[in-house]
């Protein structure tokens, strides 16, 4: 009797991705929030254990037609809408004397949004359904980026790459001790509902 595997092992082919960094943004909420400078925000004991001490990446792509809006200026636009009700996003880690992490709201923080350009098209991606580990360098990390190192990092890192077919990718990295994997979607449902309504 043949047995037959459930696993398909994935090969990919070698795939470089030349992309130049052409400015980092910080983003601030486009309006009041309940956070003055100065304030802070205790996390609950499940949001403060070492293994939710790391962001986590994700990627999107779009393909876009006949889009007269510009890429950069409709995302940031919208991510300034969304950190007014998201407003825990535009903070900062910091742990406190006894050791207890917390989100530090402090002037001039914000998300950071990165903009990078591509020379190449998406088709040369390959199947963009399929994830890729050549995909990295669509997802911005600090150089010299420690493992675990959230303390005084933005907690929303976003690198908007434009390809030169006109489409562009979304590699995003939010703090997964400010959200689980159902409030990074609800976060992302509402600044692509601001996007269309911009």
């Amino acid at each position: 009797m043949a047995s037959s595997s459930w696993v398909e092992e994935l090969r990919f082919t070698q795939l470089k991705i030349p992309l130049s960094i052409h400015e980092s943004i910080q983003v601030m909420p486009a309006g009041p929030t309940p956070a003055a400078p100065g304030d802070s925000l205790y996390l609950s004991n499940l949001d403060d254990i070492v293994g939710a001490r790391v962001f986590t990446p994700t990627i999107y792509f779009y393909r876009l037609e006949d889009s007269i809006r510009p890429v950069m200026e409709t995302l940031r636009q919208a991510l300034a809408n969304v950190l007014v009700p998201y407003y825990p996003l535009s903070g900062r880690i910091r742990e406190t004397h006894n050791g207890k992490l917390e989100v530090f709201f402090g002037p001039e923080q914000g998300a950071l949004m990165i903009e990078a350009h591509c020379e190449m098209a998406l088709d040369d991606l390959g199947d963009l359904t399929v994830p890729n580990p050549a995909w990295a360098p669509l997802i911005y990390k600090f150089p010299n980026e420690e493992p675990y190192k959230i303390i005084d990092m933005p907690l929303v890192i976003a690198q908007v790459t434009l390809f030169s077919c006109g489409g562009f990718s979304l590699g995003l990295r939010l703090c997964h001790c400010i959200c689980d994997g159902f409030g990074a979607m609800q976060f992302l449902n509402a600044w692509a509902c601001h996007c269309k309504s911009w």
